[in-house]
């Protein structure tokens, strides 16, 4: 479990400028903004992930990312890796003048955390 689930991380590379990282969870199962496609029927999500992966197999080491990063990007989280897999309307990176850059990375996980 992360430690810090709704907060900056500070992520840096020696070839990239400093990247400050919001996080938050999100859980497909659980329907409304998590799921792209509802089946009413039988109460489950089939939607699959922007990278056309079933979000099933994702869960626990993917996660939605913005746009500025290439699908199947490797993010380490408090010891963890987690993947590229997805993107959402809100996971999206801002540049801060004076401050860095900031995005905001959406982990797919069994648990979702309203915040």
């Amino acid at each position: 479990m992360l430690s810090l689930l709704a907060a900056l991380i500070l992520l840096t590379t020696p070839t990239t400028p400093t990247l400050y990282v919001k996080l938050s969870t999100y859980n497909p199962a659980l329907g409304g903004v998590n799921c792209g496609a509802w089946d009413a029927e039988t109460g489950t999500c089939t939607s699959r992930t922007a990278s056309g992966q079933r979000w099933q197999d994702w869960t626990g080491k993917g996660l939605a990312c913005p746009s500025q990063f290439a699908m199947w990007t490797r993010f380490v989280i408090d010891g963890q890796v987690w993947t590229c897999i997805d993107r959402g309307g809100w996971i999206v990176c801002h540049d801060k003048p004076g401050e860095g850059y900031h995005c905001h990375l959406d982990l797919l996980t069994e648990y979702h955390r309203l915040s």
